[in-house]
């Protein structure tokens, strides 16, 4: 008679290697067993053990090649694309879309919620509107209706205060972050990143060799604003990630000015130059990325404010055209879901 432990343990290691072929195949596409079980560094049997009940329960299907020299066809394994979906809200500035993700990382359906700003409880209920749609509707729309995990990229001119939700009874207030809302409304897990932060990381992590990359990330737009990252992540400072630095450097005003056009104008290299060197005293890194359409429309701010610092800091432009990351978002958070498909799976 096996023991209640070893049971369980048996479930434990199931899972493990369970997670393993399903980031290999997430990865790689689709796979012969042979192949799985080399990437995966496991037994071709113990992949069949866990295979099975995925392909039962419509997770991993087969797929026969066609095979160039005659023989045997050999049998492929990918994840099943429709099992479920990736919904990602890009929240800009001046407008708000919804996207949808497959499990292979394609886009099959996107949707514009607002042609304008939208904030706090205006977004939630739009940001509801799209979901709800995708829920009911998903058969016509051609996705999955098992949401796996929501994700918002926020543009850097959205302030963390617009995300906030006011919760109110006779006796107390509270503010809300929108995500836990959003979570508790769907009973899925929500993932939160600015674009800029988040397009920096991942261009970070392919150029260069550390892992986690200590920076500061500066946007002009309606603010100046600042995004502090030490080891990989956004250092929080009273609740906010992103902070309005405009008084460090503009003083006694909390916006810039902006020319006829609407875009933003002002002397920018020695307010830049103040604000970076107030940062610096307390977050010492040695890179800061500049970003926002003055920085794009005149490259002679980046070669101002870095001849200030010298070699001791590397003052850089960040090209917001790099920052559509909608899709690799979706892939991350599809990475992140796999335990819960496990879950689903063996639960």
């Amino acid at each position: 008679v096996r023991k209640m432990g070893d049971i369980l343990s048996q479930k434990k290691i199931r899972a493990q290697n369970a997670e393993k072929i399903l980031k290999e195949l997430l990865r790689s596409g689709e796979l012969a067993r042979i192949d799985l079980a080399n990437k995966c560094n496991v037994s071709p049997a113990t992949v069949t053990q866990v295979v099975t009940p995925l392909i039962e329960r419509n997770i991993i299907q087969e797929s026969e090649q066609v095979a160039s020299t005659g023989g045997r066809k050999p049998v492929l394994l990918q994840l099943v694309s429709d099992y479920g979906c990736i919904i990602v809200i890009e929240v800009l500035f001046s407008s708000v879309a919804g996207h949808v993700f497959d499990l292979h990382g394609n886009e099959v359906f996107s949707s514009v919620i607002s042609d304008h700003s939208l904030k706090n409880d205006r977004l939630y209920k739009g940001i509801i509107g799209f979901v709800e749609n995708v829920k009911n509707n998903h058969e016509k729309l051609g996705c999955s209706g098992n949401i796996l995990r929501l994700g918002l990229l926020v543009h850097e001119d959205v302030s963390d205060t617009d995300l906030l939700l006011l919760y109110s009874t006779d006796v107390i207030s509270e503010s809300v972050p929108m995500e836990y809302s959003l979570s508790g409304k769907f009973g899925t897990q929500v993932t939160l990143d600015r674009i800029a932060h988040y397009s920096l990381n991942q261009y970070l992590e392919k150029t260069l060799t550390l892992a986690s990359p200590d920076y500061i990330y500066i946007h002009i737009g309606e603010s100046i604003t600042a995004t502090i990252v030490l080891d990989g992540k956004a250092v929080s400072v009273k609740g906010q990630t992103v902070l309005d630095v405009t008084q460090l450097s503009f003083e006694n005003r909390n916006r810039v000015t902006r020319d006829n056009s609407g875009s933003p104008s002002g002397d920018y290299p020695p307010a830049l130059t103040k604000i970076i060197s107030s940062l610096l005293v307390l977050f010492p890194v040695n890179t800061v990325f500049l970003g926002g359409v003055p920085v794009e429309n005149d490259k002679g701010i980046i070669h101002k404010v870095s001849a200030e610092f010298s070699s001791r800091v590397a003052v850089k432009q960040w090209d917001e055209r790099l920052a559509n990351v909608s899709k690799p978002f979706a892939h991350t958070l599809l990475e992140k879901s796999i335990k819960h498909i496990v879950r689903q799976a063996f639960y």
